[in-house]
């Protein structure tokens, strides 16, 4: 049998382990996407987030396995994806395959690699563009520089953390 020290040892051991994120909002709202040379675009983005496990008797405060969900317009020159933090907290990247986005000579379409990475403190960022040898064209490489103008909220906001956790028979229901 487990004494009561070894739980809360066990416990506190496991509650350190994770980091705090509750205080450090996830970058969520509607942004206009700025490239030169390239047309504007809306990103949607928002935040998706797992809880930590527990025994749900206290409200769940730290979020873990987040990510931000990335919705571009179908009209802009963009892709969306989620975006995971990367380097650090506040850098989010994440890329994406156009199976239509490289046009070769003959005007046939191809396959384009595309990776947006981009720092929610400043809101800019890079998109770097990468094409495979194909269709007579050497591979390639571009980097070029964009930046998010915050235009408006999320029309249904997010709830972040914590998450409140009400009892029910016995078992608690988070949201």
């Amino acid at each position: 049998m487990v004494s009561s020290f070894g739980l809360a040892a066990a416990g506190a051991l496991f509650s350190t382990a994770a980091p705090a994120h509750a205080d450090i909002p996830l970058p969520e709202g509607i942004y206009t996407y700025v490239q030169e040379g390239t047309p504007m675009a809306v990103w949607t983005i928002y935040p998706v987030c797992t809880p930590t496990v527990g025994d749900l008797r206290n409200n769940m405060e730290l979020p873990v396995a987040c990510l931000v969900h990335v919705g571009a317009d179908q009209y802009g020159a963009t892709l969306g994806g989620d975006a995971r933090q990367t380097g650090g907290e506040g850098h989010w990247m994440f890329t994406q395959t156009d199976l239509q986005g490289f046009t070769c000579p003959d005007g046939t379409k191809s396959k384009l690699m595309e990776t947006y990475e981009f720092e929610d403190t400043n809101w800019t960022g890079t998109r770097t563009t990468t094409n495979n040898e194909q269709c007579g064209v050497p591979a390639a490489m571009t980097k070029k520089s964009f930046r998010l103008e915050f235009q408006k909220p999320l029309p249904i906001p997010v709830q972040q953390y914590p998450l409140f956790c009400d009892p029910n028979d016995g078992l608690k229901r988070c949201r």
